[in-house]
């Protein structure tokens, strides 16, 4: 992924977001919406996420994604709108658990 090579933290990302395009649908947008969710929910900041997941809501409903996935998704922007941001770790984590145990690699 080039930004790895041009970015050192998440937090040089958030002051560099008018370098990611976010607004047409494509692979790169796509990505891009991921880094920059990922970056802002570890820097505890709402620039872009609540954006990020409100048209994925809209993309998802359009067609007809699973219910876990969309009350997820959900969940995740309401606690960002509340800035619930320990809720928001706690959800992070849990996920970043279930894919570690899906992949057999431990936990420390």
């Amino acid at each position: 992924m080039p930004y790895f090579s041009q970015y050192k933290s998440s937090r040089d990302i958030l002051n560099n977001l008018t370098k990611f395009k976010l607004d047409n649908v494509s692979e790169i947008t796509e990505r891009n919406s991921n880094l920059v969710l990922y970056c802002e929910l570890a820097n505890k900041t709402d620039l872009k996420s609540s954006e990020v997941l409100i048209d994925r809501l809209t993309k998802y409903r359009k067609i007809k994604v699973d219910d876990k996935i969309l009350k997820h998704t959900e969940l995740l922007l309401s606690l960002i709108q509340s800035n619930n941001w320990e809720a928001v770790d706690n959800l992070l984590n849990d996920n970043k658990r279930q894919v570690f145990k899906k992949l057999k690699i431990k936990v420390p």
